[in-house]
């Protein structure tokens, strides 16, 4: 992004609340002892968030019309259930894939904790940092996806394929980060740039749909 776009960035709400949510990790860092893996299942079950929203974003729930296959006569209501037909195997399919990606993600995660963590402390923080982040998605979809009429203008591969162009880039480099021995603080700064364009270039795609 150049400087322009990133001005007309930081006057959008969304962008504020994501500024705000990924404020969370690095306050956690800076004065209360998050580690790097702590941040890798924060960003572990950032991913998971994700997900949910890209399946409400396929149902269109918020105001996102069933456009149906006929539009008169009694065979409407057959283009009403095709459309809820599709839209389930949709969401089957999509919960399947997406979830033994989830898996798979998390049991590499695992090699990475420490032995013995502190579980109760582990849980509080992870709850937290996870408050601000579905706070940040729930008002993006909001904001974006029902207000902005994105629904009208997304497709089914953009909701099924978007979520794993934005979690794959963010999370490799927040695990080759953590493979080299990156300070936390790095982390918690690289993924909030590369989450902040992914953001940004998502939502300006949505704008230049007609």
């Amino acid at each position: 992004m150049d400087l322009a776009s990133i001005r007309d960035a930081l006057t959008q709400p969304s962008v504020i609340v994501l500024l705000l949510s990924n404020a969370v990790p690095l306050v956690g860092v800076l004065f209360f002892g998050w580690d790097q893996a702590l941040l890798l299942l924060l960003y572990w079950l950032e991913s998971a968030v994700i997900g949910v929203f890209s399946l409400l974003k396929l149902w269109g729930v918020g105001g996102a019309p069933a456009k149906p296959l006929f539009d008169s006569g009694h065979l409407k209501w057959l283009g009403q259930f095709a459309v809820v037909v599709v839209k389930l195997l949709a969401t089957v399919f999509f919960t399947f894939h997406f979830g033994i990606f989830m898996l798979v993600h998390f049991f590499f995660i695992l090699a990475f904790l420490p032995e013995a963590p502190n579980w109760g402390e582990l849980y509080v923080n992870l709850g937290v940092g996870l408050a601000g982040m579905i706070v940040s998605h729930g008002l993006s979809y909001k904001w974006n996806y029902v207000d902005k009429k994105e629904y009208s203008r997304v497709g089914g591969g953009d909701l099924m394929g978007g979520p794993y162009a934005r979690i794959f880039v963010m999370q490799l480099a927040i695990i080759l980060g953590f493979m080299l021995s990156l300070p936390a603080v790095i982390l918690v700064l690289g993924k909030t740039v590369l989450d902040l364009n992914a953001h940004v270039m998502e939502h300006r795609r949505m704008a230049a749909k007609t």
